[in-house]
């Protein structure tokens, strides 16, 4: 009997000891934070669609700056903007080809790019030239949010000088909002002087992907997080689609921005 009791307690004496290996095993192969991003965003059956499309109205001070259906590809190399006054732009990588009838002053290239970036954010976490700081953990207006920084490398895209600042949910990892600088047609100084947010709500679920349906645009500081609201974006109509390289093609007629 007591030899039945030794080995009992030394059974339960290594069972004991085992346990915290195991849990230390699984933290030591905790995924990171983008990680964790792209997979609450489901970022592979994201990408194994070709396109989505989807209707969008913006606004900013009472000024509406897209009313319309914007189709892009998953993968980022194409887009096409399609504007309610029947204007079109087409995006094919670094090229941007817009209506004869456009206004010519119009910041033709950041529409181009702006609203279709905030839409894909969270599948280009790990695009090549991405540097990522240190995971933080801040309250954003009374929300605590896992916080990192995301900069870029020099001549990526047409403002590689911008940097934003993710906020992404504690619970679900879903991004909750991102503030950020335009260095779009100014230095980075100038451009830090007056650092903007938008903030996501409203997930739909689309084919069991989330995508945020509401935007809210809003200055940000480092103290006050989310100031001013200074406008909003709207989206409904969602859907994949599977189209031809073709339907990407601007017409012979339309001008290289």
């Amino acid at each position: 009997m007591k030899v039945n009791l030794f080995v009992l307690l030394v059974c339960l004496f290594v069972a004991c000891k085992k346990a915290p290996q195991k849990i230390e095993k699984e933290n030591n192969q905790e995924i990171s934070l983008v990680q964790k991003i792209e997979k609450a965003h489901h970022k592979k059956e994201f990408l194994s669609h070709h396109a989505i499309q989807f209707s969008a109205i913006i606004q900013f001070s009472g000024n509406e700056i897209f009313n319309g259906v914007m189709t892009l590809a998953t993968d980022s190399t194409k887009a096409l903007l399609e504007y309610a006054d029947g204007s079109k732009v087409y995006v094919v990588k670094d090229k941007v080809y817009h209506s004869p009838n456009m206004v010519s002053n119009r910041p033709i290239r950041f529409d181009a790019y702006t609203w279709q970036y905030f839409f894909l954010f969270p599948y280009k976490l790990s695009d090549e030239g991405t540097f990522w700081s240190k995971e933080s953990k801040q309250n954003l207006n009374g929300d605590m949010c896992n916080v990192q920084t995301l900069s870029f490398k020099k001549g990526i895209g047409d403002s590689s000088d911008d940097w934003y600042i993710v906020y992404s949910d504690m619970q679900t990892n879903r991004l909750k909002a991102l503030a950020y600088i335009v260095t779009f047609g100014k230095t980075k100084e100038k451009a830090e002087k007056n650092p903007h947010a938008i903030r996501y709500s409203d997930y739909k679920m689309l084919e069991g992907i989330p995508v945020a349906s509401t935007w809210s645009f809003s200055g940000w500081d480092t103290r006050e997080g989310l100031t001013k609201v200074m406008g909003n974006a709207s989206l409904s109509n969602f859907k994949f689609v599977s189209v031809e390289d073709t339907y990407f093609k601007a017409p012979e007629n339309f001008l290289l921005k």
